[in-house]
């Protein structure tokens, strides 16, 4: 496709290889670099590649839930072709979100900074947590914390 592309702290990066692409991508500074790959499975196989970029910084600042990718069509996220969404989070201490677990789905979560609560237990910095068979859950931050959430609607998965 051509793209060469600079990804700076707060951007989301998202991309189909649909029918096929060549892919790379290297730290050209001297900081090490922290990112999250995660890939979705398409709701259907093929089409068209395509790429999107935009900085989510200015939208993280008010202790909510921020959709950065989504296929359930929520306003201002990136678009993708999967029953599926990643949002993230900046909470204050004592400040709380709760999510809607879609029936048959489920949550993911993990903290990037800080401690909070998901639905009572207690998660830290580089903790995980799945959550289904819910139909929510509540996250609560102990301390100052930051996390990404990803929403699936299959938890079986395909087959």
């Amino acid at each position: 496709m051509g793209n060469k592309e600079v990804i700076a702290a707060g951007e989301v990066q998202r991309m189909s290889a649909g029918t096929g692409i060549m892919h790379s991508e290297y730290n050209h500074g001297q900081e090490p670099v922290h990112l999250y790959q995660v890939w979705f499975p398409p709701r259907q196989p093929g089409g068209k590649p395509s790429y999107q970029q935009r900085s989510f910084t200015a939208a993280r600042k008010g202790n909510g839930l921020v959709h950065v990718v989504s296929g359930f069509g929520h306003p201002g996220s990136l678009e993708i072709n999967s029953d599926s969404a990643m949002s993230v989070a900046d909470l204050e201490a004592g400040k709380e979100i709760t999510i809607p677990v879609r029936t048959g789905g489920g949550i993911f979560i993990y903290v990037t900074s800080g401690s909070l609560t998901a639905n009572g237990a207690q998660l830290a910095e580089g903790d995980q947590a799945r959550i289904q068979e819910e139909s929510e859950v509540t996250l609560r931050a102990i301390g100052a914390a930051s996390l990404v959430i990803i929403e699936v609607t299959d938890v079986a998965g395909p087959g």
